[in-house]
């Protein structure tokens, strides 16, 4: 907002030039509009009394983006609660799947895919982890977190939410979804 005064009548009024960077963090509306919000989701993860199940998004190495994480949906399908786990790394490996389920929003822009990608399945290795929160899902519930663009994902990094059942004896079926936008890095050299 910029102080001006006028010189026709004497008077005192302030006016506003556009801000140079414009999101809209609640719903991803301007990231829409720019074709760069994305939201994807998992097939089943299912696991017994022992196993865990994971989710990750990966911005992968090359992909000269930054993806900001918008919400995050974490959908129990069984009738006992899950405790999950959310993580930041930088690499994961292991018996994992590719999800095909991502779309830009409710648009139809195919020319412009999605450069991160949702991995699902179990038995992963993940290096340089940062525990991120947990939390538990009650039965047939649904937990939801709005991180509205506050967890970046750097080229190279992932976002990880592990899942196991909490009652012994005990399996579970879950789904994740995610939405997120993608931002060019400047000045990126990716190799």
């Amino acid at each position: 907002m910029r102080y001006e005064e006028s010189s026709s009548s004497g008077e005192e009024f302030f006016t506003c030039g556009e801000p140079e960077f414009v999101c809209d963090l609640h719903n991803g509306y301007i990231q829409t509009l720019q074709a760069c919000y994305y939201k994807g989701t998992s097939r089943i993860l299912s696991g017994g009394s022992t196993d865990r199940s994971y989710f990750i998004l990966e911005n992968p190495k090359d992909s000269c983006v930054n993806v900001f994480l918008n919400k995050t949906m974490h959908s129990n399908l069984s009738s006992s609660p899950i405790a999950v786990a959310t993580w930041l790394c930088t690499r994961v490996k292991g018996e994992l799947r590719v999800s095909e389920c991502i779309d830009n929003t409710n648009t139809y822009f195919m020319e412009k895919p999605s450069k991160a990608r949702i991995l699902y399945g179990r038995e992963i290795i993940a290096k340089e982890v940062n525990v991120n929160c947990r939390f538990s899902v009650e039965p047939y519930g649904i937990f939801v977190a709005q991180p509205a663009g506050s967890i970046l994902l750097a080229p190279g990094k992932c976002y990880i939410a592990e899942a196991q059942a909490l009652e012994g004896g005990l399996g579970f079926d879950m789904v994740s979804s995610l939405s997120w936008w993608e931002c060019p890095v400047k000045n990126c050299e990716c190799k």
